[in-house]
């Protein structure tokens, strides 16, 4: 079933030239909603993180005599990323609060758009 949304950005595409095929309109946020940029900008940085933090390794993780030293060296990965996620969203969350002071009065009814990012991009780290 289409909605008048869909239909609509079916007729865009359609008349712009650039794409044939109607099912990439299901790939359009129909509401102008930028969260799911907002959740694979979030999966991409954290994927790229977790894969730069294998240069970063303490020399003992890297050396390490233990019987797995697949699963030290993926904790200690793990952990680093874990670390800077929450360094960032711990930054930005107060931050967002000190931007719309009426989150901390009614945190159900209230609404920021940077709380709305903050959430988005911590949904694409936890992906």
């Amino acid at each position: 079933m289409s909605t008048d949304a869909d239909i609509m950005i079916d007729e865009a595409l359609s008349s712009s030239g650039n794409f044939s095929d109607k099912t990439y309109s299901k790939y359009i946020s129909t509401d102008g909603n930028p969260c799911p940029i907002y959740i694979l900008s979030g999966l991409i940085f954290f994927t790229l993180v977790n894969y730069s933090t294998r240069w970063s390794l303490p020399s003992a993780v890297v050396h390490t005599k233990r019987r797995d030293p697949m699963e030290v060296r993926w904790k200690w990965r793990n952990v680093l990323t874990s670390f800077i996620h929450s360094s960032i969203t711990g930054f930005w969350a107060p931050m967002a609060f000190v931007a719309q002071p009426s989150l901390g009065a009614d945190m159900i009814h209230a609404y920021s758009t940077s709380a709305h990012a903050l959430v988005s991009v911590s949904i694409g780290y936890f992906m």
